[in-house]
C-alpha cells in the first residue's frame, strides 16, 4: 500500500499537537471561567445543523474532530494520530484513531462509531458544510482505522476532517438516536460538556470540564460561559465593563472599545448581495444575467464600504480574497463593476426592464454594518429604477429559517478565505447551502469539475476561472471587503489569528493570563 503523502504518526507527546493543548501538565484554577460574548444564540448545538465560522464557539468545547487546524493553519492530530492518502489519485484516504477514546457519556469511540456518525451527518445534516461531503463514503476497516473514498478527486480531504466542517466531529450513539436532544445537549468527544442545568437557552450557554477526555491539559478553564448579547453596542459595553472577556466587534461600534482591552483587525471576509433566485422563480428578472450585471454596475463600492464599515471596509469586486492561491483571487477582475448608471440602465432595457423591477432582500438586523449595507444598496438601486425592499431578521436563526424557505430571492451575506473548491460548494453548485432554489449553472458546473481534477498551478488557474464565472455573471455581487475585528480582555492569553487568515484561533487555545 503506497501513501502519496507521508503518513503522519504521532509520537508519545502527540496530544500536544492538538489545537488548544498546553505543553506540560498545566493546572487549571478551580474557579477559572472564560466568559465570551456572542451576538446570536446558536441555530442549534447539533453539529448536523450548526453554523461554522464564529459559531464554532458553541461547538468546539464539546466536539473534538478527527483532525485539527492549529494556530499556524496546519492540519494536525485530533482524535486520529495517523492519516494520509492511499495511492496517487486523491480518491482514497485513511486515518487511524487513538486508542482508548470515549465519548463524554463513556461509550467507546471506535472506527464504526465515527462511520455511523458521518453517515448520519450525510443523510440528515442541514448545516452549511454538508455539501462538501456529497459523494464521499466511509468504511471501518477495523476497530481504529477508517477508509474514505470519493467519487471524484478531492485534494483537501485532510482539511475536511478538521473542526471547521463538523462531519468528522463524531456524535455518540445516544445523540444520533435523539434529534431533539442534540439541539440543546452535547454528545461529543471534547474537553467540555454542556451543563444543561446552568444553561439558559437563547441567553447563556455553560460548558464544564469533561473529566473523561483523553487529554487532561486541553481544558484551560474549569468552565466556559457564552453570553448572548444581540445588540452590538451592548456587546462592547459588556466587554468594557468586564461582563465578558472576548467578543467579535462590529465596525460601527469599534471606536467605543475601551483602551483597557486588546483589539485587532484583519481582512477576513467579503460581504455583498447573494442573488439566489437565479431561475426567476419569485422574481423573473433575476434569471437574466444582464439584470444581475446591471445591479452590480449600479453600486458605488468605495462609498458603500465607507458608509457600512468606515476604516474597516474596502471595495470588493470579486468573490475571493487575496491570500492563498487556492482561494481563486484574480487581479484582472478588480474594477470590473465600477459604478456606471448609464450602462446599468442600458442593460435593464436590453433585458426588457426599462422601468426597473422590485425584489426583497433579507439581512440580519442586529448587525449595524449589514443594515447600513442593505440601506445603501437600496438607495443606489433606486438610481436605476430598481426597488429593493428590506426584510430585517432579529437573529441568525430567524434569518436561516426565512432564507431556506424559498420565499425570498436575495440576501445580504458574504464569504471568507476559503479554497474556491469549498466556496463554490457553499454558494453556487446545485446542492450548495447558499443555493436554496437549487439553481444549476452549466458554466459553474464545468468550471467546478475542472477545478476538482486540477493540481499544482493548474488548480490555481482553475480556481481563478471559477471566480471569474461567478463574478462576470453576477451570481453573487460582492460589495465590501471587511476587516474582522476581535477584542479581548487582558485576562485572556492565547488569542491570535490562524496563520495569515483573518479568522481567530479556537476557543480551546485561550487560557487565563498568568
Amino acid at each position: 500500500m503506497k501513501f502519496r503523502k507521508a503518513l503522519v504518526v504521532a509520537a508519545a507527546a502527540a496530544a500536544l499537537t492538538l489545537s488548544g493543548c498546553a505543553a506540560g501538565g498545566t493546572s487549571v484554577p478551580t474557579d477559572s471561567t472564560l466568559t465570551v460574548g456572542f451576538n446570536s444564540p446558536p441555530i442549534s448545538l447539533d453539529p448536523l445543523r450548526a453554523a461554522n465560522g464564529q459559531g464554532r464557539w458553541y461547538e468546539d468545547p464539546a466536539y473534538m474532530s478527527v483532525l485539527q487546524i492549529d494556530d499556524d493553519n496546519n492540519v494536525v492530530a485530533g482524535l486520529a494520530d495517523k492519516w494520509g492518502y492511499v495511492g496517487d489519485d486523491n480518491t482514497t484516504f485513511r486515518f487511524t484513531l487513538r486508542e482508548g477514546l470515549t465519548f463524554a457519556d463513556g461509550t467507546p469511540v471506535n472506527a464504526q462509531a465515527v462511520v455511523d456518525s458521518f453517515d448520519y451527518f450525510l443523510a440528515n445534516g442541514s448545516g452549511p458544510t454538508r455539501a462538501y461531503f456529497l459523494g464521499m463514503t466511509a468504511t471501518a476497516l477495523d476497530d481504529t482505522e477508517v477508509e474514505l473514498k470519493t467519487q471524484t478527486p478531492n485534494p483537501i480531504i485532510d482539511q475536511l476532517l478538521t473542526q471547521d466542517y463538523y462531519a468528522f466531529s463524531p456524535i455518540s450513539a445516544a445523540g444520533l438516536a435523539d434529534d431533539n436532544a442534540r439541539a440543546g445537549q452535547t454528545f461529543g468527544v471534547g474537553p467540555y460538556v454542556l451543563d444543561t442545568a446552568q444553561t439558559v437557552p437563547d441567553s447563556t450557554y455553560v460548558y464544564v470540564r469533561n473529566d473523561a477526555y483523553f487529554d487532561k491539559d486541553a481544558a484551560k478553564y474549569e468552565k466556559i460561559e457564552i453570553k448572548v448579547i444581540p445588540d452590538a453596542a451592548q456587546l462592547v459595553q459588556a466587554l468594557n465593563t468586564g461582563q465578558v472577556e472576548v467578543i467579535q466587534v462590529d465596525a460601527n461600534v469599534a471606536n467605543t472599545v475601551s483602551d483597557n482591552v486588546v483589539m485587532d483587525a484583519r481582512v477576513g471576509a467579503w460581504n455583498g448581495l447573494y442573488l439566489t433566485d437565479r431561475n426567476g422563480t419569485v422574481v423573473p428578472a433575476l434569471a437574466d444575467p444582464k439584470v444581475r450585471q446591471a445591479l452590480a454596475l449600479a453600486i458605488d463600492r468605495p462609498a458603500v464600504a465607507t458608509a457600512a464599515l468606515g476604516e474597516y471596509g474596502e471595495p470588493a469586486y470579486q468573490v475571493a480574497l487575496q491570500g492563498d492561491p487556492s482561494w481563486g483571487y484574480d487581479p484582472s477582475l478588480e474594477g470590473l463593476y465600477d459604478k456606471d448608471v448609464d450602462a446599468a440602465k442600458a442593460l435593464l432595457a436590453e433585458a426588457g426592464y426599462p422601468d426597473g423591477f422590485s425584489f426583497t432582500v433579507l439581512f440580519q438586523g442586529p448587525s449595524p454594518s449589514d443594515s447600513k449595507l442593505a440601506q445603501a444598496l437600496a438607495a443606489q438601486f433606486q438610481e436605476i429604477g430598481v426597488t429593493m425592499e428590506l426584510k430585517s431578521e432579529p437573529d441568525f436563526g430567524a434569518w436561516v429559517n426565512d432564507f431556506v424557505s424559498g420565499q425570498y430571492p436575495a440576501t445580504i451575506f458574504g464569504g471568507s478565505g476559503l479554497p474556491m473548491y469549498l466556496m463554490s460548494q457553499f454558494a453556487w453548485t446545485p446542492d450548495a447551502i447558499m443555493n436554496p432554489y437549487k439553481v444549476s449553472n452549466d458554466d459553474v458546473n464545468a468550471a467546478f469539475d475542472t477545478l476538482s481534477r486540477a493540481s499544482g498551478e493548474d488548480a490555481v488557474t482553475a480556481a481563478q476561472a471559477l471566480t471569474a464565472v461567478v463574478t462576470e455573471q453576477a451570481l453573487t455581487i460582492p460589495v465590501v471587503n471587511q476587516k474582522l475585528i476581535y477584542a479581548h480582555a487582558k485576562s485572556v492569553d492565547g488569542f491570535r489569528w490562524i496563520g495569515d487568515t483573518g479568522l481567530p484561533n479556537s476557543i480551546l487555545s485561550w487560557s487565563p493570563a498568568s
